[in-house]
């Protein structure tokens, strides 16, 4: 049975889930509009001292829509959903002059990320570029937290057809403030361009 706060989570990734398919299906105005949807691992770095435990990686589904600012330049809205796991060691009762092994528990974490979105083209084919941005997160912990978060990186498309392409991505995702938890999150995903 899943406690409130992995329901919140639950019901959370759902709401994503929703928002990314009407990323994909959504139909272009006009060619310069572009619709991306990807899905990965997210790797997790430190987390503050007070956090406790140590988060494992876990899976990671980002959508977008953005536009043409100049030919290399897009700017747009991203959202990204991530789950991973909190291990944690029990607390054990070992009667006395026996030793007991360390026991953990697995707890169910995840985040929700919506963030204006930049991205610049490095190359004249368009085939690599930077992206950046800078939006609001929420955190399920032992309880939720609200944030503003930051992200960076770098990536590849590589061509399918004259209007899908394949898309390569590694990002750094910075929870500012974060109280609990951890305070970055390494997105690495592959996905499609319409």
């Amino acid at each position: 049975m899943l406690t409130s706060s992995e329901n919140r989570v639950c019901e959370w990734m759902s709401v994503a889930a929703c928002i990314l398919c009407m990323l994909c299906i959504l139909p272009s105005s006009a060619s310069a509009q572009i619709s991306e949807v990807s899905a990965g691992v997210a790797p997790v770095g430190k987390f503050p001292s007070n956090g406790g435990g140590t988060y494992v990686l876990g899976p990671v589904v980002t959508g977008s829509i953005s536009g043409s600012v100049t030919p290399r330049f897009r700017l747009g809205a991203e959202l990204v959903g991530s789950q991973f796991y909190r291990r944690t060691q029990a607390p054990l009762l070992c009667p006395s002059g026996i030793e007991c092994l360390p026991a953990y528990v697995g707890k169910f974490s995840g985040l929700i990320d919506l963030s204006g979105a930049a991205q610049i083209d490095l190359d004249p084919g368009r085939r690599f570029f930077l992206a950046g941005g800078l939006g609001a997160y929420s955190l399920f912990l032992s309880r939720s937290q609200l944030g503003i978060g930051g992200s960076a990186g770098v990536g590849t498309i590589v061509p399918i057809t004259s209007r899908v392409c394949a898309v390569f991505e590694a990002k750094w995702l910075e929870l500012f403030g974060a109280s609990e938890g951890p305070a970055k999150l390494f997105p690495i995903t592959a996905g499609l361009r319409f």
